[in-house]
């Protein structure tokens, strides 16, 4: 039986796609039909006139469509199931989506502990957003499959303690199993204020999986967070060059260090890595100009040949960037925030060649 409702299938999508050259959507059987309703179906399907023809695309309303991302009705993002798929899963429908044939499930962790797998999923504090409790809380995140490569990570609301001196030493965050090379890249511990920040993590030669793994010491510090993780396909547009920690892909954009609180926080100790901004077709130089720039002696930003340090960028705090290809900016910062150095937060306008 399973094997004769599946040739019956295979002959309505081909006989839907034929239809589908003329303008009418290509249709699948409802899971609960029967053989021998398939069988009735698929013969007026091709013995009978037209009117039978569009009589019968009425009545099979299942419309096929991808498990893409979605904008759920509360503004957050969802991956586009059927509603029972959603529930199975363990998403919640919030809106609609693919003409309203299926649901925008959203995937939230809120549980210490939880294991994601879905496209796009966000991680939550508990008791989210009053104060995380004290302990070990850690997420872990699966690829969807072999063919994904990188996870993009966006601090929607991220808070721990402040760093101590640069030093992270109470709330922290570690970020732990994507690739040996973005492992080497990406700050570890974090701490401070992330809000609003991303990172590009690469997972490509990676198993299975990333952690992220919070350490809260005291619940009195009123730590909590809500991060979104989106993954990426291998050879899709929207991958972070090879080595980048962060990817700026628009017109503008800003460049800020971590727990930067525009220029009211404190830098992070020992990170080395590389900030990359999107080249654009027509586009050459870059217009720079810092709201906020304090470093530390030992504590360096690159743009092309010119590099800073100190709390002097440029003239006035601006500069024109010359191109000299790709858009990779290096950013090093030593072991010591003695001086309780802020940061730097630049903005930047691509200038047409």
């Amino acid at each position: 039986m399973y094997l004769q409702m599946s040739a019956l299938l295979v002959c309505l999508v081909l006989v839907g796609a034929a239809r589908g050259a003329t303008g009418a959507k290509s249709l699948t059987l409802p899971g609960n039909t029967t053989e021998d309703e398939a069988t009735r179906e698929l013969d007026l399907m091709t013995n009978s006139p037209n009117n039978r023809q569009e009589r019968l695309f009425s009545v099979f309303q299942i419309v096929q469509f991808n498990n893409s991302m979605c904008n759920a009705s509360d503004g957050t993002m969802g991956v586009c199931f059927t509603a029972a798929e959603c529930s199975l899963k363990g998403g919640v429908s919030t809106g609609s989506c693919a003409q309203g044939f299926g649901t925008c499930c959203v995937f939230k962790a809120t549980t210490c502990g939880s294991t994601l797998s879905q496209l796009i999923t966000y991680i939550q504090s508990p008791n989210y957003p009053n104060a995380a409790p004290a302990g070990m809380c850690m997420y872990t995140i699966n690829k969807c499959d072999s063919s994904f490569c990188q996870f993009k990570v966006d601090f929607l609301s991220t808070v721990l303690t402040q760093p101590s001196l640069g030093d992270c030493r109470n709330d922290t965050l570690v970020i732990s199993g994507v690739d040996a090379a973005s492992q080497k890249i990406v700050p570890s511990p974090l701490c401070g204020t992330l809000n609003g920040q991303s990172i590009y993590l690469s997972v490509a030669n990676n198993a299975s999986f990333a952690k992220f793994t919070f350490n809260i010491v005291s619940a009195a510090s009123n730590s909590n967070w809500l991060i979104k993780i989106t993954q990426i396909p291998c050879g899709s547009s929207s991958l972070a060059p090879a080595g980048c920690l962060t990817y700026n892909t628009g017109l503008t954009g800003m460049i800020t260090s971590f727990n930067n609180l525009n220029g009211a926080g404190s830098l992070i100790n020992n990170e080395c890595y590389t900030a990359c901004i999107a080249s654009q077709a027509n586009y050459c130089d870059v217009a720079l100009t810092a709201t906020n720039f304090d470093l530390g002696t030992g504590d360096s930003i690159s743009f092309g040949a010119q590099k800073f340090t100190g709390t002097t960028f440029g003239t006035a705090n601006s500069l024109t960037w010359n191109y000299t290809g790709p858009y990779f900016i290096p950013v090093c910062l030593d072991a010591t925030n003695d001086g309780l150095m802020t940061g730097f937060n630049i903005d930047y306008l691509l200038l047409p060649c």
